[in-house]
């Protein structure tokens, strides 16, 4: 009451010396003393009767006691800085590694678009009974469509759904002026020839409709965009570049705009550049430059006419106009779809398919990266929030022994006349104080972490990604929430418990200890359930990570068929250089001898694409005792001694030679060879070699079964061993395998030197190993083993800092009982087994406790495992026997040194 008084009185001098300040001011314009005090104290009515109003309230009085609260918080943690070290770096710790997850989402599938007003972009996406009769069909691997199923006896598979349409379904949509605000089309286009004075490249992009900029309302960081002017067959080629793309090869000039390059041969001009937050539609997934969709005809020849109504290959998306909703625009334009798609000389579906039109937002963009990373990352979120409860649980068992360590502290407070909540708000407050330095800290970290993640994610994925991971008002707003629930969590079990401390025995000079907290004890404290609780979210953990690690370990160790050691790859796409006839059917083969040739060389092949990369191919193949049966089968082209180079061993029969490449460019298959598993399936134990095989319905067979080789992975590790034909590569672009007789990356330079040497224009990509190749194909499962395995190991050794910390502070604690205890004869052995009994039977009910948990949990991770069940027995018992080890050095510690107290010493401890 005191301090309010003396609050009051200054803030009355405060108003009254403003009052004289004012009134002296007024009277030197001219106003008599009398008027310039009443005019003073008129303006200064409504602000001291505000201000009264606020301390009569006691919010004066309120945030006095916080800065009381923070400052003796601050002091009292600064008195104890081995304590708040441990306590602050686990929880910065815990903090961090969920930040850094939640950062890593935030910019794969939460962020919006930068563009104006995002919540007004849709994606035209489709489904229907039945796959459309189209001629052809581009399926987007971002396509935002929703998952629909449907059941077909046990089995189920994906329903018919995509996003892609054909140009005059685009232009039917454009047409609806009344709807959209603007209607474009996008398609991504192939690996692009650029040669930019000179110098040959590869690069990515995309053809757009004139629409498409203008729809996104983003402006050009320099030059223009592309508009609907570009989109007129008559318009020259025109080009706008991303902002990465115009730094890394013009290095930021402004005169790169208006410059001409040649793109797949075809000169292109310069005509802008996007502004650098832009990348596209597909967050992460970084382009190259954007080009007119007309202009896809002459670039791209394999491609179908834009008019081509069978010809579904376009993404189409658009603006909606103000205060028009996604159900009005799925209404109007499902009329035009289905008579677009039900209708004509050759309809597509038929109405009983029940065709069906839905406008998906693309405010956060296409979804390429969240289907690829979406199940891992949440995953590894799960993952990091028991890391993070574990850390609160840790330092709320070192914040307990706190607590009791300041028994009598707090009994003199509460002698004194403190109200409970006042200390368990003084608590609270120091509990907070640490978690806002440990969240501090997690940022740090945090931006380490998501920094290492997305460069991790961009080395391995097929392309460049650009991933945004830099902190925004989401993930401070996480960090916020997290840090301040983090601090409730692990400090409110302390502030209670000392509410129930009992006055009397406390302020006594002898009391060393609450009652009923003895060594050995019946109670089951708050500070053993901490314990328990840290043991079992660990096996949680370290079980994933057991079950992740084993899938890692059965890819990388598994028998592929052919040796992958020692094998660079690269490729080349010499159509793009305009290589046509003689000349590119003489190239392979020179590029072949002059690598060859190169010292450390062990032998070199090339095929169409590389094996275990993803990519593959698939034909019908026909017989001639089964004309109307005709299976899908895997087909490879291959080049010369690629069955050498890749060490696949032929089984009967022979390899290819020289006459069968001649015949395979002038386009005429001959001969094939075939691997094992397709001589079991179709030929049994009879010999295919000299058997004849068609690739044509209603043709007589003509190709020949030449020899058969060994059984090798093809698309990808986890995807079975299928029948495969190996047909003799016709000229055009591929992939080099080169066998080294030593260490493959050694030889990079010298294999770039050798390409340069037969044409210094030719680019090539995906320069590799094979075993980084491979590694690629795996990458989502290393990404989840090794972080899932550093997020267990963390964990664990939370755990046991917690579990040492408890029976630690308990030995120094009872160190008088202890003393008792040797004096009446109980031998070293005995106090051992003592404390070492109670630190393992915690860790015992935490592991039965984890591992009822882990069983009913796992069968959670069963999509992203292989070669192991979700319930293992192995990984069960190699994680217990761990946990059981590291726990015991854990115990052993404090139980040791208990041994060594002096019986004489301890009985005058207080």
């Amino acid at each position: 009451m005191f301090r309010r008084k003396r609050k009051q009185s200054d803030f009355a001098a405060e108003i009254e010396a403003h009052l004289e300040l004012e009134t002296e001011q007024l009277k030197a314009q001219g106003l008599s003393e009398e008027e310039a005090r009443t005019a003073a104290r008129r303006a200064f009515g409504n602000l001291t009767q505000a201000q009264e109003r606020f301390y009569e309230s006691g919010r004066w009085l309120w945030w006095d006691h916080l800065v009381q609260d923070l400052r003796f918080g601050l002091r009292m943690l600064r008195k104890n800085p081995g304590f708040t070290a441990v306590a602050v770096l686990t929880l910065a710790l815990g903090i961090g590694v969920n930040t850094a997850i939640f950062s890593l989402i935030d910019a794969v599938m939460l962020r919006p678009l930068p563009v104006p007003n995002p919540q007004q972009l849709v994606i035209f996406t489709w489904d229907a009974r039945q796959w459309p009769q189209t001629d052809s069909f581009y399926g987007w691997s971002g396509c935002p469509s929703k998952a629909v199923r449907w059941e077909s006896g046990k089995a189920k598979e994906p329903a018919p759904a995509g996003c892609s349409f054909s140009y005059p379904m685009f232009e039917q949509m454009r047409a609806e002026k009344n709807i959209f605000a603007a209607t474009f089309a996008i398609v991504p286009t192939p690996q692009l020839g650029v040669n930019i004075n000179g110098n040959a490249s590869f690069a990515e992009g995309e053809f757009v409709s004139g629409d498409f900029f203008p729809a996104l309302g983003i402006r050009a960081a320099l030059g223009r965009l592309l508009g609907v002017s570009d989109e007129r067959a008559a318009a020259s080629p025109a080009v706008v570049l991303s902002y990465s793309y115009w730094k890394r090869q013009f290095g930021g000039a402004p005169s790169a705009v208006g410059k001409s390059i040649v793109v797949n041969g075809i000169p292109s001009t310069i005509v802008g550049v996007a502004p650098p937050a832009f990348l596209g539609l597909d967050p992460g997934i970084v382009h190259d430059m954007w080009l007119p969709l007309s202009a896809q005809n002459r670039l791209v020849q394999q491609w179908p006419k834009a008019t081509d109504a069978a010809a579904w290959w376009l993404m189409v998306g658009a603006r909606l106009k103000p205060r028009i909703t996604i159900a009005q625009a799925e209404a109007a334009t499902q009329v035009i779809f289905d008579r677009g798609v039900t209708s004509g000389a050759s309809p597509m579906l038929k109405r009983e398919d029940a065709p069906h039109l839905e406008l998906v937002s693309a405010a956060h963009g296409l979804a390429t990266l969240r289907k690829s990373f979406g199940d891992e990352l949440f995953l590894l979120m799960a993952a990091v929030g028991l890391v993070l409860l574990i850390a609160c649980a840790n330092v709320a068992s070192l914040t307990l022994a706190r607590t009791a360590a300041r028994e009598k502290e707090l009994a003199v407070r509460f002698a004194l006349g403190a109200e409970r909540w006042r200390i368990i708000r003084q608590l609270l407050t120091e509990s907070l104080i640490m978690a806002v330095a440990g969240g501090l800290l997690g940022m740090v970290f945090a931006y380490l972490g998501a920094s290492a993640l997305a460069a991790f994610l961009s080395s391995n994925w097929y392309s460049l990604l650009e991933i945004n991971v830099h902190p925004d008002l989401r993930v401070l707003g996480f960090t916020t929430a997290i840090a301040a629930l983090t601090g409730i969590l692990f400090g409110l079990a302390p502030a209670l418990r000392s509410t129930r401390i009992d006055v009397t025995p406390a302020l006594k000079e002898s009391a060393v200890s609450l009652p009923g907290t003895a060594l050995i004890g019946r109670r089951f404290g708050v500070g053993n359930v901490l314990v328990v609780a840290q043991v079992a979210l660990s096996i949680l953990v370290l079980v994933g990570a057991s079950l992740l690690a084993r899938t890692l370990i059965n890819l990388a160790t598994m028998n592929v068929g052919f040796d992958a050691r020692n094998v660079v790859l690269f490729g080349v796409q010499p159509d793009l250089n305009g290589y046509k006839g003689e000349r590119l059917a003489s190239l392979f083969p020179e590029l072949q001898r002059r690598l060859s040739a190169l010292p450390g060389v062990a032998s070199v092949g090339y095929s169409s694409v590389p094996l275990l990369s993803g990519a593959y191919m698939t034909r019908d193949i026909y017989f001639a005792n089964e004309p109307d049966r005709s299976p899908q089968i895997d087909v490879l082209n291959v080049g010369p001694n690629f069955f050498e180079t890749m060490r696949i061993p032929l089984l009967a029969g022979r390899t290819y030679n020289s006459h069968d490449f001649v015949d395979a460019s002038k386009k005429k298959a001959k001969v094939v060879i075939v691997n094992q598993t397709f001589t079991r399936r179709f030929f049994g134990k009879h010999n295919p070699v000299g058997q004849l095989i068609s690739l044509e319905k209603g043709k007589p067979p003509g190709v020949e079964i030449v020899g058969v080789v060994g059984d090798a992975k093809y698309n990808g590790l986890r995807e079975g061993i299928e029948p495969t034909l190996y047909f003799p590569m016709p000229a055009g672009g591929g992939i080099f395998e080169v066998r080294t007789a030593s260490d493959p990356k050694a030889l990079l330079p010298s294999i770039r030197a050798a390409v340069r040497s037969v044409d210094s224009n030719l680019p090539i990509f995906q320069l590799m190993t094979q075993t980084e190749q491979i590694n690629r194909t795996i990458f989502q499962e290393r990404l989840a083993a090794w972080l899932s395995g550093a997020f267990a190991l963390l964990a664990l050794l939370v755990a046991c800092i917690g579990l040492y910390g408890l029976l630690a502070h308990e030995v120094a604690r009872r160190t008088h009982e202890v003393g008792v205890r040797m004096a009446l004869g109980a031998s070293p052995a005995e106090v051992l087994g003592l404390v070492l009994g109670r630190g393992i039977r915690l860790v015992s009910l935490g592991v039965v406790i984890g591992i009822g948990a882990a069983l009913g949990l796992a069968r959670y991770l069963q999509t992203l495992l292989y070669g192991v069940r979700p319930i293992d027995p192995l990984a069960y018992a190699t994680v217990t026997i761990l946990l059981l080890i590291v726990t015991f050095g854990a115990c052993y510690v404090p139980a040791r040194r208990a041994t060594k107290v002096d019986p004489m010493v301890a009985l005058r401890y207080e």
